[in-house]
């Protein structure tokens, strides 16, 4: 019985760490797959560095960044609190 418990509690623990990495995995080799006269800092075209009318002012893109995280992290929280009232769920089932 305890054994099920803990292959269930490490398969979502697996399953909520790698699906998240895997979906981040793909916006990353887009950007490695140009060459580097196609990047945007070789080009001189950052665009928060270039305070010009074309980008976003810095500080503006640091505070979104911020708020995207939080958002992120108390979805998250909240996906943890699901999983962890279904494994208590769980091992009541299995103690009947």
């Amino acid at each position: 019985m305890m054994n099920i418990t803990k292959m269930m509690t490490m398969a979502v623990l697996v399953t909520s760490v790698s699906f998240p990495v895997m979906a981040d995995s793909g916006r990353h080799t887009e950007d490695a797959a140009k060459p580097a006269s196609q990047m945007p800092m070789a080009s001189g075209q950052m665009p928060m560095m270039g305070g010009g009318s074309e980008g976003m002012p810095m500080m503006k893109m640091m505070q979104e960044r911020q708020t995207m995280m939080q958002t992120h992290m108390k979805t998250m929280e909240t996906h943890m609190a699901n999983i962890e009232a279904l494994l208590q769920q769980l091992v009541e089932l299995q103690n009947k």
